[in-house]
């Protein structure tokens, strides 16, 4: 609710929900054309968010254009 509050009051901010397939850069690019001009932050477990991290990247998103946040030892087993 609150990314969506944001994204009323500014139009720069998007927000995009992915559920039930998994988040790829080609996923991303589909959702935001202008994905690599984009600053995109990636928050989860750590297996997905270096994965999805390093896709990006190959993919040609800047590095200074990625932040992420990892939840470290949180996996499948540990939910």
């Amino acid at each position: 609710d609150e990314f969506d509050k944001y994204a009323t009051k500014d139009s720069k901010f998007n927000v995009q929900y992915v559920i039930g397939e998994p988040l790829t850069a080609t996923k991303l690019a589909e959702l935001e054309l202008n994905l690599n001009s984009s600053l995109v932050y990636v928050s989860g477990p750590e297996p997905m968010v270096k994965a999805l991290g390093a896709d990006l990247k190959e993919h040609g998103l800047p590095e200074t254009q990625l932040k992420t946040d990892e939840f470290p030892n949180y996996d499948e087993a540990s939910y």
